[in-house]
């Protein structure tokens, strides 16, 4: 592939965008209906780039709930049963809101995202959010997310701890 080769993006009479590019063989490839410019160049750097330089795809089909049971499975090893335990509970809040979500979808989910964080128990809030992150941030490194959409959000703090208070000297 050549250094400066680049995607093309062109709008359609209908509206939509098409993606337009050459192959390490010189073949120019067209096709695809975009709603959006963006979602088209998305496109382009996420699945036809990597294949032009031979770098793994991002895989994005992968429901939500799929990517809990991976998460879970792989993050148990060496850790205790309780905190499986604890993680899969936390995580029961989100997969039961997104669980059949595509990665790709959740990924774009900001804004549901950070309302459903407001729906949470207070007293669990903080603990159910990074649940979520840390199993987002796993996808990313998987190569199933391009960003953690529940970093982009606001993330809610902790319930300030009471402080104890010292004894006065008698």
């Amino acid at each position: 592939m050549p250094v400066d080769a680049r995607e093309q993006i062109r709008q359609l009479p209908s509206g939509k965008w098409q993606l337009r590019y050459y192959d390490c063989n010189g073949v120019r490839h067209s096709g695809g209906a975009f709603p959006w410019k963006s979602a088209a160049r998305a496109h382009y750097r996420n699945v036809i780039e990597p294949e032009l330089s031979g770098r793994q795809v991002v895989r994005r089909d992968v429901t939500f709930t799929d990517h809990v049971d991976r998460y879970l499975a792989a993050h148990a090893t060496g850790r205790d049963v309780s905190t499986i335990k604890t993680l899969t509970h936390r995580l029961g809040y989100a997969t039961a809101t997104f669980g059949e979500l595509t990665l790709e979808e959740l990924e774009q989910r900001v804004p549901e995202i950070a309302a459903w964080i407001g729906t949470l128990p207070a007293g669990a809030r903080y603990g159910i959010v990074q649940a979520l992150r840390q199993s987002l941030e796993a996808a990313v490194r998987w190569g199933h997310m391009t960003k953690n959409p529940a970093k982009r959000g606001r993330t809610p703090s902790r319930k300030p701890r009471r402080s104890i208070r010292s004894r006065r000297p008698r």
